[in-house]
């Protein structure tokens, strides 16, 4: 994908409410991928000990602050209520409206495919809220060829 990709059609779904055990954290942009497949490892270690997976594991990033840190929630989704202890958190997404994307390709290329869906936001009249979601379909070690990872976005918008 290049800077002029543009994305033509937007998915805008209703997404239901959904539960995820995560590990937080605040880092700058350029760690983020250091920091997500670790704390993707910690999460899944926790859950395989204590409970079971509902899917694929996620990360949601804040919007970069004018240092460009993020604020990152990394885990898995859960289909049971938990009670994790610290550092481990159960937190809930509301159900909203969202923009639903699949993104195929390098992890990489997901900050050109951000501002794709930015661009299209903003001329569908929609404003971005929250931090969008990303399920990481494709497992890295399962599948070597970056071009054929999948990622799925959910950002929220109103």
């Amino acid at each position: 994908m290049s800077e002029t990709t543009t994305i033509s059609k937007l998915a805008v779904r209703d997404v239901p409410e959904q539960s995820f055990v995560v590990l937080r954290d605040r880092v700058p942009m350029e760690r983020l991928g250091e920091v997500i497949p670790r704390l993707i490892g910690e999460t899944h270690a926790w859950l395989a000990e204590h409970a079971g997976f509902s899917g694929a594991p996620m990360a949601a990033v804040s919007f970069p602050d004018e240092d460009g840190v993020v604020d990152l929630e990394v885990g898995w989704p859960v289909a049971a209520p938990l009670e994790p202890a610290a550092p481990i958190e159960l937190v809930t997404y509301e159900a909203t409206r969202a923009v639903v994307h699949v993104h195929v390709g390098p992890f990489d290329d997901l900050p050109e495919t951000y501002a794709a869906l930015a661009r299209a936001i903003e001329a569908a009249g929609l404003r971005a809220k929250g931090p969008a979601r990303e399920s990481y379909e494709t497992n890295p070690e399962q599948e070597p060829d970056p071009r054929k990872w999948v990622t799925r976005i959910v950002w929220p918008v109103e």
